[in-house]
């Protein structure tokens, strides 16, 4: 698909910051269910993003499709020149750095990848790389060290760490990420064995949530049907109460809805926004009267 079809214009606006420092948005924004439940049926995928950007007006945006195509500098340079100035991407990495066994292979993925983010770096908008890691990845001597390694060939790319496997939800691991320079990717997902629990270490500057839903069916549904949740709003106000200590301790936080089945990612981060703002407007009045 030509680049002018992934990243059409639009009508870019200044999107600041919520609340200081906290930047809400969705993994990915092209999907097919999404149209006719968040998207208007008729629009084309060319004229995709210009919606997501124009009609929600969120002020970051995860992009996941990285994850299963190597992209290149002129599609992500298309990227940044076609969206808001004060715009913060976040973009997965490529299978190949997080989903295969350490090698020269590694290493050549790592260094193309970093020439191919380049052009949102010098742009400002690059907000963080995110190397997931599946469940099987368990903390040992030999993931560490796999992570170790992309550190050093990812170079000075502001990197965060998610894990998927419960070995990892120790201070220990946190402090491992911290000696490194990497963020720690706080994930909220079905409190299922095995599974990464919500943890909201903080090892870095930045900080950064992704928010999967709480589908018990994780392990058996397809993948697809894993991400089918819709937050209610109880229990976004209790994420909220948490994540609001990590923006405290942060200078940037990334907030990823990727419960997209359906469209749900979209109506909840919407939601959460709305709540983030009235909890700072609470705080504002709070401060004032003070």
């Amino acid at each position: 698909m030509p680049d002018d079809d992934l990243f059409p214009e639009c009508m870019p606006v200044a999107l600041p910051p919520l609340a200081g420092n906290c930047f809400v948005g969705t993994s990915g924004y092209i999907f097919p269910d999404w149209r006719g439940t968040v998207y208007p049926a008729h629009l084309s995928d060319r004229e995709l993003l210009a919606y997501y950007l124009n009609e929600w007006q969120f002020n970051a945006l995860e992009l996941n499709f990285t994850f299963y195509r190597m992209p290149d500098a002129p599609m992500l340079e298309a990227f940044a020149r076609r969206t808001p100035p004060q715009y913060q991407v976040a973009v997965k990495a490529f299978q190949a750095i997080t989903h295969a066994p350490l090698s020269d292979a590694t290493r050549d993925a790592c260094g193309t990848f970093a020439r191919a983010v380049a052009p949102l770096q010098h742009a400002g908008k690059l907000a963080a790389v995110l190397l997931q890691f599946p469940t099987a990845v368990h903390d040992t001597p030999a993931a560490r060290e796999q992570i170790s390694r992309c550190r050093d060939w990812l170079g000075d790319l502001p990197l965060a760490v998610e894990f998927r496997h419960a070995s990892w939800n120790t201070p220990a691991a946190a402090e491992f990420l911290r000696s490194h320079g990497l963020c720690f990717c706080a994930a909220d997902e079905p409190a299922l064995p095995g599974l990464m629990p919500f943890t909201a270490f903080v090892t870095a500057p930045l900080g950064y949530v992704r928010l999967h839903g709480r589908n018990q069916a994780w392990f058996s549904a397809g993948e697809k049907e894993r991400y089918n949740y819709d937050y209610r709003t109880s229990e976004l106000s209790a994420l909220l109460r948490r994540i609001r200590t990590m923006a405290d301790q942060t200078k940037k936080l990334l907030i990823f809805f990727n419960n997209c089945y359906m469209g749900h990612a979209v109506r909840n981060a919407r939601s959460f926004r709305e709540l983030l703002r009235a909890a700072a407007a609470r705080h504002f009045n709070k401060e004032s009267k003070s």
